[in-house]
């Protein structure tokens, strides 16, 4: 297994046991929103022609509104995402708040609702929707381009109340 990008000299097997821990802590939340929520991420993974590549989704919020996939090959999940159109990724200050991984951002629909996924260890995936996604479109490079007026509204609505601890905004470990 390759180590984690973001904690060099750290064996491969001891970050693997924190990903295990950390995608299986706690049991599916059970209440009708958290469902929901869980369920329109995997719709819209459905709907992009990704679920195919997926074993597994554990949810991390008790909203529903994150958790880690394990699919099937992270290099081929990652070649669906892109064929798909609908992804760009994060420039190192986009994604700035994941560990140095590299992350992904979906195109948001006019919701400004979008998916946003963390490439972890092995064939973990973090995954979370962003209330207000800050991408608009890629670049020729495949790399995001950001709006400012966008990426005000996502600080505000995501990062701020992650930073501060809301509820809805858990840090689980990536975030560190």
């Amino acid at each position: 297994m390759e180590a984690l990008e973001g904690a060099p000299g750290r064996p491969a097997a001891a970050q693997e046991e924190i990903v295990n821990e950390e995608a299986t802590r706690g049991a599916m939340p059970v209440d009708p929103e958290s469902i929901l929520r869980t369920s329109l991420i995997y719709q819209r993974l459905d709907s992009l022609g990704l679920c195919g590549h997926l074993h597994c989704l554990f949810l991390h919020h008790n909203d529903g509104s994150a958790g880690a996939l394990i699919v099937d090959d992270r290099a081929g999940f990652l070649q669906a995402l892109r064929a798909t159109g609908r992804f760009c990724e994060d420039s190192p200050r986009g994604g700035m708040l994941h560990g140095g991984r590299r992350s992904f951002r979906e195109i948001p629909s006019d919701s400004g609702e979008a998916l946003h996924l963390s490439v972890a260890a092995g064939d973990y995936v973090w995954v979370h929707v962003d209330r207000a996604s800050p991408s608009v479109e890629a670049k020729l490079d495949g790399r995001c381009r950001y709006d400012g007026r966008r990426a005000a509204t996502h600080i505000r609505r995501d990062i701020v109340p992650l930073l501060l601890g809301s509820p809805r905004h858990r840090r689980p470990f990536y975030h560190k």
